[in-house]
């Protein structure tokens, strides 16, 4: 079975500068650098409270694009900002199709 692979996605640098966005039999997706936003309730000196980037890999059902989708129709993640968080991202993917899509895929055969 074919499968999405960490080639595919790109060096963690590419996301530095721009979003990702690619497609796998259905399932489309979005992957950018993120910053959550800091809770207001957090100490601001408190080394715990320090907002690190991440990267959101976003999902959605084709045939629509990412800004067309309605917010409910999407599913999100978060990651660490790194090639090891790249390489959870392919396993996220894969695994997402397989519980979300495969049985469709299969059944358009």
């Amino acid at each position: 079975m074919q499968k999405i692979e960490a080639k595919d996605l790109f060096n963690i640098n590419f996301y530095k500068m721009q979003p990702f966005y690619g497609s796998f039999q259905g399932m489309n997706y979005r992957i950018i650098k993120y910053a959550p936003e800091q809770s207001s309730d957090a100490q601001s000196d408190s080394n715990d409270s320090v907002v690190k980037e991440c990267l959101r890999v976003t999902t959605w059902k084709g045939p629509y694009i990412y800004d067309v989708t309605p917010d409910e129709e999407k599913t999100s993640a978060d990651f660490p900002f790194s090639n090891e968080g790249l390489a959870q991202i392919t396993d996220y993917l894969n695994r997402f199709w397989e519980e979300h899509y495969q049985s469709v895929s299969d059944h358009s055969a």
